[in-house]
């Protein structure tokens, strides 16, 4: 009973320090996160001037150009080719609205993640009482990291599509 009470209390005792160094652990995940961002789109940003030809305009002001082209095609135009660059300009509206709840989901559940923390902190003990795993926290973390890294994988995957397509 004794092993087992020392067991309880060192549970406790660490479930005491993450409630301290979690929010740490958050941070040097977003922190990390946007330092993989930030290298690939100056990487990025240094292929597309190294392929580009001289006098040509960066990638983000030919897709705005491409839009605005689409968008005065089906108010000027006439006939078919005006209706149906209106229907590829309210695609990439609703498109663009989806993109808008996406993020917003994907914000609303890490400051969700980050709201529960400390109780996940708090529950480590708990939970590693009953079997000697701590699923939850181990659940809270995969979750937060994979929610926060799916920005460099969408990133990433997102510019590469747009420079090979143009």
């Amino acid at each position: 009973d004794k092993a087992k009470y020392k067991k309880m209390l060192f549970d406790w005792v660490v479930s005491l320090a993450l409630i301290f160094v979690l929010h740490y652990i958050a941070i040097f995940i977003i922190y990390g996160n946007n330092a993989i961002v930030n290298v690939l789109h100056s990487l990025m940003d240094s292929m597309a001037e190294a392929t580009a030809a001289p006098g040509e305009e960066p990638i983000e002001d030919a897709i705005s150009q491409i839009i605005v082209n689409i968008g005065m095609q089906g108010i000027i135009g006439v006939g078919i080719p005006s209706m149906a660059a209106v229907l590829v300009f309210v695609f990439i509206i609703f498109q663009t609205i989806a993109f808008l709840i996406a993020y917003l989901n994907r914000m609303i559940k890490i400051g969700f993640l980050i709201m529960i923390s400390p109780l996940i902190s708090i529950t480590y003990s708990i939970d590693k009482m009953g079997d000697g795993k701590a699923q939850a926290l181990g659940n809270w973390l995969r979750e937060f990291i994979f929610t926060i890294l799916i920005q460099f994988i969408k990133c990433k995957y997102t510019k590469i599509y747009f420079t090979q397509t143009l």
